[in-house]
């Protein structure tokens, strides 16, 4: 495996199958734990993930079923926390540079949102753009544009970068705001889907150098920015 597209690939191959609960690889060490109804041979992980053909499973000695040990169950909850630190720290940073100059200035709503969503964009699309194609597979995952034009994965962290260059410069943000509301709203139905189905999925917000799971988390973000979009629209027009 190569980036966290591979892992996220070989996930979705693991969730279509009934009898495995839930599954994690780690990228640096190929290993994977797994959480399951029955006892899984290394064959049967194979023939799940065949139609991937360049990934191959071989099991060490243990094979993860559902337990009920309360350390076990302490230790993983505590572990998926972490996991949206970047995350966390990522949205406080950007709220943090959006009330700047509501602080000097005056607090103004309009202004608040423009420079909220403005430094969102940009930040959230350095992170995919350290790996675009790992990104880029990530996001086809749920993705409802992205799933059927690959070529959208690949071009959507410029499009984010574009849109926030805007919103900073106040440039063209009637367009801009019509723009973030249709790509946020159709996001949304993606995800909404993907988390209705209950797949496990990783989250492609933070791009592919950090491992998050994708859950209602996403979703919010994204009718929040939609939101926002349609109230700078109501008062733009």
């Amino acid at each position: 495996m190569t980036c966290q597209g591979c892992v996220n690939s070989i996930k979705k191959q693991f969730s279509t199958d009934n009898r495995i609960i839930s599954s994690e690889i780690d990228l640096n060490s190929s290993n994977l734990n797994l959480e399951s109804t029955v006892d899984l041979k290394p064959g049967d992980l194979n023939a799940i993930i065949g139609d991937l053909k360049k990934y191959n499973v071989s099991y060490k000695t243990n094979s993860s079923i559902s337990t009920s040990d309360k350390d076990q169950n302490s230790s993983g909850n505590m572990k998926e926390r972490k996991k949206f630190t970047p995350l966390i720290i990522s949205l406080l940073l950007i709220t943090l540079l959006a009330l700047v100059p509501q602080i000097r200035d005056g607090f103004n709503v309009e202004g608040f949102m423009k420079s909220l969503m403005g430094y969102f964009f940009v930040i959230f699309s350095l992170f995919k753009l350290l790996n675009i194609k790992g990104f880029a597979d990530s996001f086809s995952n749920y993705d409802l544009i992205a799933s059927k034009v690959p070529s959208y994965g690949t071009i959507y962290p410029f499009i984010e970068l574009t849109l926030g260059i805007c919103f900073l410069a106040n440039f063209g943000l009637l367009y801009v705001n019509v723009l973030t509301f249709i790509i946020m709203s159709v996001g949304s139905i993606g995800i909404g889907k993907s988390l209705k189905n209950k797949d496990q999925l990783e989250c492609a917000c933070l791009g592919a150098s950090f491992s998050l799971p994708l859950t209602p988390v996403t979703l919010i973000e994204n009718l929040t920015m939609a939101a926002m979009a349609l109230y700078m629209i109501t008062k733009l027009v």
